[in-house]
């Protein structure tokens, strides 16, 4: 994983700037009375959420330092 402090202050600063308005988006175009009123819908965010969790959980360290994760980071 890139760590914050090797990006240059500017990098952040227009990486949050492009972040910032996609996620206000996401969050206001999110149908949010139907995912309270269906406990369907609960049920398979929440089960979605816990499978990207376990498949995070798993990795494969090597002897060269590298670690490999199975979502397809290294680090």
């Amino acid at each position: 994983m890139i760590s914050a402090a090797m990006l240059a202050p500017t990098t952040l600063g227009v990486g949050w700037l492009l972040l910032t308005p996609v996620v206000l988006w996401a969050i206001l175009r999110s149908p949010w009375v139907e995912l309270f009123a269906d406990r369907r819908r609960q049920h398979l965010l929440f089960g979605t959420v816990f499978a990207l969790f376990m498949l995070w959980l798993v990795r494969r360290d090597f002897d060269t330092g590298v670690s490999y994760h199975f979502i397809g980071m290294t680090a």
